[in-house]
């Protein structure tokens, strides 16, 4: 993304120093691991093409060379099929019913580099996500009960305006309303998390790979993630986050939390202003984020510390 030529010439700046104070092959060495973590970590905070749990932690499971071969959860053999919803884009709408309230119509720049179209039902519910990024484009869908909670999502890769599913997630809640499992199918990867609550504290346990995702709440916003990986011992990833008093635009969208699990800070109450990720090699960086609003107190623009990342349009707001 554009964010990454800054944070990679910070990098680059570092490495420069280390070679003036240290040997030329230690210092390529770790020229390298810091590049290589500073282009995962602007992943991790803007793509949204790979989204899920299991896509991050196979990546992890690389880094670390565990077996490729892929691990498939001993709950697969119920596993739920997909719907198969595919469709077109056709731009976000809304009926003369929906009186008020402000729904996030776009963000970025999606017919240019990067960015979100939301398409929405005449109740006002999302119903499906256009994604753009440089190039590659991809569409969220959501189904629901009759409870109005969304029991599934189904992510298709577009190639030559055909959608082709890559991924899909199926949501179980409880009496109280709280996800309480949740199946995610990747393709070659497939799990079921448990999901449990404690405070503010919400824990999702699988056996793929061992892992456990733990995140830590504070005023309805996520303030740390941590990811360990337990298979052939213990790796630890964290993400701390800083958060402003203004509304977030993805909150009103009522997306079940598990389908943010990657990216927390969307599904928190409000606007992300500071991210620090550290991996399991210990290499730490943060960005900086900020934000213009509106009259109802939500952003219309989004800033990082050297990039411009976009205009978000809003559907009826004022009304």
């Amino acid at each position: 993304m554009k964010t990454t030529f800054g944070l990679f010439s910070a990098f680059a700046l570092i490495a420069i120093f280390l070679i003036i104070s240290c040997s030329k092959e230690n210092n390529d060495q770790q020229a390298e691991q810091k590049a290589s973590f500073n282009a995962h970590n602007n992943y991790k905070t803007f793509s949204a093409i790979n989204n899920s749990m299991l896509y991050h932690i196979s990546d992890i499971a690389k880094k670390l060379n565990f077996a490729e071969t892929p691990q498939t959860s001993h709950f697969s053999s119920h596993a739920p099929s997909p719907s198969f919803i595919g469709g077109n884009s056709s731009g976000s709408s809304l009926s003369p019913e929906i009186q008020s309230g402000c729904l996030v119509s776009k963000f970025g720049y999606p017919n240019q580099d990067y960015g979100w179209i939301y398409n929405y039902d005449a109740t006002g519910r999302i119903k499906y996500i256009n994604v753009f990024d440089y190039g590659d484009e991809m569409r969220i869908f959501f189904t629901y009960n009759s409870m109005g909670q969304i029991i599934k999502t189904e992510v298709y890769d577009v190639y030559d305006g055909i959608p082709e599913l890559s991924s899909y997630d199926v949501f179980t809640y409880n009496a109280q309303g709280q996800v309480v499992q949740f199946y995610e199918n990747i393709g070659s990867y497939e799990a079921y998390f448990a999901v449990s609550y404690e405070g503010q504290t919400v824990k999702y346990t699988t056996d793929f790979y061992d892992s456990e995702m733990i995140y830590q709440y504070s005023n309805g916003n996520v303030v740390k993630e941590t990811i360990n990986i337990t298979y052939g011992g213990v790796y630890t990833e964290t993400t701390t986050y800083q958060f402003d008093n203004n509304r977030n635009f993805w909150k009103p969208l009522n997306i079940p939390q598990p389908f943010f699990t990657f990216y927390a800070w969307m599904e928190s109450v409000n606007n992300m202003t500071k991210q620090t990720y550290t991996d399991f090699e210990g290499y730490s960086s943060s960005i900086n984020f900020w934000y213009d609003y509106n009259s109802e107190g939500y952003p219309t623009y989004m800033y990082s510390d050297d990039d411009d990342l976009g205009p978000i349009d809003y559907l009826n707001c004022g009304k």
